[in-house]
């Protein structure tokens, strides 16, 4: 219970899944959480806070330093694993499962296993984008067997332990190839990504850096609506140039009238109401669709 109600002290303000994660398990629980100072977050791998006392609200040195994160942020800290730990990581990760790391000082206090679980919504959402020829990636900051193990489960390519700032280098050499990328992230750690990518994706109650960075917000707070977004953007591409070849062929029938069959001013005039009229027709069609869709709906 101490070491649930650490993690969830120190992940308090944090919306990302792990934390929400672990502040639905102390929630469950009930805990009491500790008072903690505003928070030093390192990139992608974890944070640090100080645990105030009841006798003062404000940041001392003597306060003790809890640390939250993965195994990479612990060594980095230089907080020693010891060797059942180590091997716990190995388990767990053959399992898909990962762990979160908390320190006290300088000392490991204990670790909370995390199994992934994936949107109800991912699977048809996967197979429509699939069914379009768009290929898909899981660009991950976690281990390399969760993430390969989610990737089987969705049927996915998959990227693992990748910092923020090398998703971005994802991306990019995905564009150097000849890609364009959309990057669907609701993240601090993929805000870089989706600044690089040629769109971005994110859902309502990400975090402010997601959503700030977002190009397209999905207001329904799940991925549904992606499928809705790609639809209106196909139909929309297709009317668009319908109506451009439509025009063109207007305007050309009027340039070979005039120089090949001596069409006069009224005749140009008349191709010219004819594109305007047909050009009006193309763009409420959407609208006619939608109606007809109503009507049978009925």
């Amino acid at each position: 219970d101490r070491v649930l109600a650490l993690a969830a002290a120190a992940e308090a303000r944090q919306t990302h899944p792990i934390a929400q994660a672990i502040l639905t398990a102390a929630d469950a629980q009930a805990l009491d959480l500790p008072t903690v100072a505003p928070v030093n977050y390192a990139l992608g791998l974890g944070l640090k806070v100080r645990l105030l006392s009841d006798k003062h609200v404000t940041q001392s040195e003597h306060d003790p330093l809890v640390r939250v994160g993965s195994d990479r942020f612990m060594s980095a800290e230089g907080i020693v694993l010891p060797e059942e730990v180590v091997t716990l990581i190995q388990t767990c990760q053959q399992n898909g499962h990962s762990l979160v790391m908390v320190a006290v000082d300088d000392s490991l206090v204990g670790c909370i296993e995390l199994q992934p679980t994936v949107r109800p919504e991912v699977p048809q959402v996967i197979q429509t984008l699939r069914a379009q020829g768009l290929r898909l990636y899981i660009v991950s900051g976690d281990q390399e067997a969760p993430t390969r193990h989610l990737a089987q489960q969705l049927g996915m390519e998959y990227m693992a332990n990748t910092l923020p700032g090398e998703k971005a280098d994802r991306v990019s050499a995905l564009q150097q190839v000849g890609h364009r990328v959309c990057f669907i992230g609701d993240g601090i750690n993929d805000a870089v990504a989706m600044r690089q990518a040629d769109v971005s994706i994110s859902l309502q109650g990400a975090t402010t850096a997601a959503t700030d960075t977002a190009q397209i917000i999905l207001m329904e707070g799940n991925l549904h609506a992606l499928c809705s977004l790609l639809q209106l953007a196909t139909a929309f591409e297709c009317n668009l140039a319908y109506n451009f070849r439509f025009t063109a062929g207007v305007s050309l029938a009027a340039t070979a009238g005039i120089l090949c069959a001596g069409f006069t001013f009224a005749a140009t005039e008349l191709f010219f109401s004819v594109s305007l009229i047909g050009g009006l027709a193309i763009a409420m069609q959407p609208l006619l669709n939608n109606r007809k869709r109503y009507l049978h709906q009925e």
